[in-house]
């Protein structure tokens, strides 16, 4: 899997999916929040993953079918709507992986 950019190209077919950082869509929200004034400066600004990742496997594809079953990536979508809803809260799963 590669992240911050669509990796593809690298391993073309070794690349299961890249998370490529959506820099657009961030710079987009932040420039409409400060053009409708609801921009609030100070606090950290905390996107759902769905709008700061994009899931990139080449130009035209989120994933590699030849690596992920359409089973697995239909599992991974309702992970990953459950994520960008906060029907699973990361901080919690993650502390009682310390515990």
């Amino acid at each position: 899997m590669g992240c911050y950019s669509d990796q593809t190209a690298l391993a073309p077919t070794h690349m299961a999916t890249s998370f490529e950082m959506n820099l657009a869509g961030m710079v987009t929200t932040a420039a409409n929040a400060v053009a409708t004034h609801t921009f609030t400066g100070g606090t950290e600004w905390r996107p759902t993953v769905d709008k700061m990742w994009l899931l990139r496997a080449g130009p035209n594809a989120q994933y590699n079918p030849t690596l992920i079953s359409t089973a697995a990536w239909s599992t991974f979508q309702t992970i990953w709507s459950d994520l960008a809803q906060k029907k699973i809260d990361v901080s919690a799963v993650v502390a009682g992986l310390r515990a």
